[in-house]
């Protein structure tokens, strides 16, 4: 897990990988990563890599997953220490032929599968759709916008199991606080300048 490595060894580890990350990321990229399936307390090492190499937190969403009753899942690992910069999606039950998310096969059919990588694709999906329906907005803001509308799940606040909370996409679309000029108004405020 990420909490068994030092910033200095991850980053001579890895050194290309996090330089291609932050170039990634300074042309606009979001990076969405899985906190893992090994029902551990800290997500892996790539899915908590901001919290050691913290110049990549402000564009990245760790995944952890929760079943259809919004329980955590004994296979997911938790937020842990990745807790501010960690969503919650469904991502399948315990028990995947009966809980499991839906997925496509290649020859038309469809299984059901369970795991953080079945719950990242609601992140990054309602990343997508937020940017379409915000295209002026960065990826650290839509970072922001997602992670300061989700539902909060566990422990009140931000927690160390489901991070921000649920992912709430419906909330995230809402616009709030938006303003407007149109040119009726702009000629009022002009002549109460003059």
């Amino acid at each position: 897990n990420i909490t068994s490595y030092s910033a200095a060894t991850l980053r001579s580890a890895y050194p290309n990988t996090i330089a291609a990350m932050r170039a990634a990321q300074n042309n606009g990229t979001l990076i969405i990563f899985i906190a893992h399936n090994w029902g551990r307390t800290q997500p892996n090492i790539l899915g908590g890599l901001p919290y050691r190499i913290t110049e990549l937190a402000d564009e990245w969403l760790t995944v952890v997953s929760v079943d259809s009753s919004l329980t955590e899942t004994n296979y997911t690992n938790r937020c842990g220490v990745a807790a501010d910069f960690c969503v919650t999606a469904p991502g399948g039950g315990d028990s995947q032929a009966t809980d499991g998310i839906l997925a496509a096969e290649a020859n038309g059919t469809y299984t059901r599968k369970s795991g953080t990588s079945m719950a990242a694709p609601h992140v990054t999906a309602s990343i997508a759709l937020l940017k379409q329906q915000f295209p002026n907005l960065t990826s650290t803001q839509l970072v922001s916008l997602l992670t300061s509308t989700a539902t909060d799940l566990g422990d009140t606040g931000v927690d160390n199991v489901y991070g921000v909370g649920m992912i709430n996409l419906n909330a995230a679309s809402t616009p709030s606080g938006l303003s407007y000029i149109t040119a009726s108004s702009a000629n009022r405020l002009q002549a109460n300048t003059n």
